[in-house]
């Protein structure tokens, strides 16, 4: 349990490296595999085709490798608040994010708390409820369409709050 901390900890800190460690990682598998059907008597493109099929298609299973280490829900909501125009962003390591709202240039303190205060309204009458004030916690036990909601109550709520307070 404290490795997977420190990894998703490193992850947060360094996701580049990560990302480069899984694709040499998943080279190396593809690698032996495709040596292993050579050794069974299969020509080069013959081996390399199988082992296509076997492993699938590589960003499949990318994906898998950061759901089974936790950092899915966390890319995905950062995806969407960056791709919001809501000016806030995502902290925090992957099972406990935060959102934090900033407050815009020319924009005073009032229209800033206003802002902060619609979305997390919206996310409520989305049936999500979000801390304002600390990180969320994802437990192991929400499985993956609760997930999925949250993150398009999420989705909605930002829709929601660039609209209404457009930058």
């Amino acid at each position: 349990m404290f490795s997977d901390f420190l990894f998703r900890l490193r992850y947060l800190l360094r996701s580049s490296a990560v990302e480069s460690e899984l694709d040499e990682e998943l080279r190396f598998h593809l690698e032996r595999q495709v040596e292993k059907h050579l050794q069974e008597g299969l020509t080069q493109e013959e081996a390399m085709r199988q082992t296509r099929l076997e492993f699938g298609g590589l960003d499949h299973v990318k994906e898998a490798c950061r759901e089974s280490r936790g950092t899915a829900f966390l890319e995905r909501l950062t995806r969407l608040v960056d791709g919001s125009g809501v000016p806030c962003r995502v902290s925090g390591i992957p099972p406990m994010p935060y959102m934090t709202f900033h407050q815009t240039a020319g924009e005073g303190e009032r229209t800033y708390k206003a802002r902060r205060e619609y979305f997390y309204t919206q996310t409520i009458r989305r049936g999500l409820f979000v801390q304002p004030f600390h990180h969320w916690y994802i437990a192991h036990r929400h499985t993956d369409a609760d997930l999925d909601k949250a993150l398009w109550a999420i989705g909605e709520s930002l829709e929601l709050t660039a609209v209404k307070f457009p930058i």
